[in-house]
C-alpha cells in the first residue's frame, strides 16, 4: 500500500548565496526587522529606517523610509499596488 508510504517533496531550490552578498553590503551595520513580499518582489525593513526592494534578478530599489528609527512592520496587499510601513521617526511612532 503506497499510500501509507512517506514521501520527500522538494518545494524550492535550496541555494546559497544566491544575492551574491548584495543584501549584505546594502543592510551595512543594520539588520532586518520586517519583511514583505509579493509581485515578483521580496522588501526588508531595517533598523536604520530604510526599505530595501528586491526583485528575481536581486536588483535593489531602496526606498527611504523613516529618519532616526526603524521599521517596524511592512503590509503589501494583496489587490493594491501600495506597500504600506509602520515605522518610528526620532522616537515617536
Amino acid at each position: 500500500m503506497s499510500f501509507f508510504n512517506w514521501r520527500k517533496l522538494n518545494f524550492f531550490d535550496i541555494l546559497r548565496d544566491v544575492d551574491k552578498g548584495e543584501v549584505a553590503k546594502n543592510l551595512g551595520e543594520g539588520s532586518i526587522t520586517c519583511t514583505a513580499s509579493g509581485r515578483g518582489n521580496v522588501i526588508f525593513g531595517d533598523t536604520n529606517g530604510k526599505v530595501w526592494m528586491y526583485n528575481r534578478h536581486w536588483e535593489c530599489t531602496p526606498i527611504s523610509g523613516w529618519e532616526g528609527g526603524p521599521v517596524d512592520q511592512l503590509v503589501l496587499p494583496r489587490h493594491s499596488n501600495f506597500l504600506f510601513g509602520l515605522g518610528a521617526e526620532g522616537g515617536v511612532r
